[in-house]
């Protein structure tokens, strides 16, 4: 046999191995599972195990370095995703913030500033492969005008927020505010909305309390007035527990000062 011959029997070989193991690992999903791990996660900076806020990185440090890099000059959302089948066992109110507070912590570490970002657990179908899934995404805050006088609504993966001016609770007499939540209960009557109310961390914290589930009634008394039954309405007030970034300047304290509404 001479050398193109061989050459030419070589290639058909490797040709032949290439084709088979796309067919087992890309078509059957047959592979080892440390190999379609590996596969996974050449392309993904980080994947989470069904059921668990537990984690296997890919190449994180690049992909930190490049959020840093948006962060200097916007605010970042992390989302986590999570599956309707899994189950919960984290002290977090669902999957898809424990994931995205893990994801927080790690870009924290890596340098990102942590007044930059901020968390958002979003229900999603998804496939897990291996018993891991990419779980989470990212993208730039949706922001508010810090000198407008008008009351603001920023939605923005799957809530809602309006904006209260400091200790108020009253009504708000806003046309943008009645055509929301006149269009969320004229889509919405079937659903369960819930309505959870926020401050800064000024203040005695049980008043905060207080404070945050008296905006949250203001908003669900106003759902009630456009048609929504007040059985489909859940009420909370957090206080200062939950903020979206840290209380160290005005600006912060105005973004923690909220009323959030989901629809499940």
């Amino acid at each position: 046999m001479n050398l193109k011959s061989i050459l030419v029997l070589a290639f058909f070989i490797i040709y032949v191995i290439l084709c088979w193991k796309n067919y087992v690992c890309g078509i059957k999903n047959l592979c080892p599972e440390s190999e379609t791990q590996d596969a996974i996660l050449r392309g993904n900076p980080i994947q989470f195990y069904k059921n668990s806020d537990s984690y296997v990185l890919g190449d994180f440090d690049h992909y930190a370095d490049s959020l840093s890099n948006i962060a200097k000059f916007n605010k970042i959302d992390l989302v986590g995703y999570y599956a309707p089948e899994e189950v919960n066992s984290t002290f977090y109110e669902n999957l898809g913030i424990a994931r995205a507070q893990i994801f927080k912590e790690l870009l924290i570490n890596r340098g990102l500033d942590s007044n930059q970002v901020q968390i958002f657990g979003l229900l999603k179908n998804a496939k897990f492969q291996d018993t891991l899934s990419v779980m989470h995404t990212t993208d730039v805050s949706a922001s508010i005008d810090m000198t407008s006088p008008d009351i603001q609504l920023v939605s923005h993966h799957g809530i809602t927020e309006i904006y209260f001016p400091s200790n108020s609770t009253n009504e708000i007499k806003s046309e943008a505010l009645s055509n929301y939540l006149s269009s969320l209960v004229s889509v919405s009557k079937d659903s369960k909305i819930y309505v959870i109310g926020h401050t800064d961390n000024l203040g005695d914290e049980d008043a905060n309390k207080s404070l945050s589930l008296l905006r949250a009634n203001t908003v669900k008394d106003q759902l009630i007035k456009f048609g929504m039954p007040a059985t489909n309405i859940a009420c909370e007030g957090r206080g200062s527990s939950s903020p979206k970034v840290n209380n160290s300047t005005e600006e912060n304290r105005a973004l923690n000062r909220r009323v959030e509404v989901k629809i499940q």
